[in-house]
């Protein structure tokens, strides 16, 4: 089945919720969405009981939100992605400064041995 004429044009929208941390760098890119689909890009503010989320909702034509909508989780995907990375890097490095402090701390051992 197909929309009757004229549906898919009409404004729609679609909210999603979002940890806070992450929204700043959204809005730095709600420019790029709104030009790449013309839908209007709406952060609400954190409220105390919503734990740390806060709702983002885009809105315009019904196949451009869903683009709108795809573009920024996938902007929100690929951040948590690089955060995890960075997160692996940085135990990894740390587990590599703790096992040459251990083998350090063991060679002086054996001089005095």
């Amino acid at each position: 089945d197909e929309f009757a004429p004229g549906r898919l044009e009409l404004s729609h929208a679609i909210t999603c919720e979002l940890p806070s941390h992450h929204v700043a760098s959204l809005q730095v890119l709600e420019r790029e969405v709104r030009q790449a689909t013309g839908c209007d890009v709406y952060f609400d503010d954190e409220k105390p009981e919503s734990e740390g989320l806060r709702t983002v909702q885009v809105q315009g034509p019904l196949l451009a939100c869903y683009t709108a909508h795809l573009m920024l989780l996938k902007m929100f995907h690929d951040e948590v992605l690089a955060e995890e990375e960075r997160r692996r890097q940085e135990e990894e490095a740390a587990a590599a400064a703790a096992a040459a402090a251990e083998a350090a701390a063991a060679a002086e051992a054996a001089k005095w041995a």
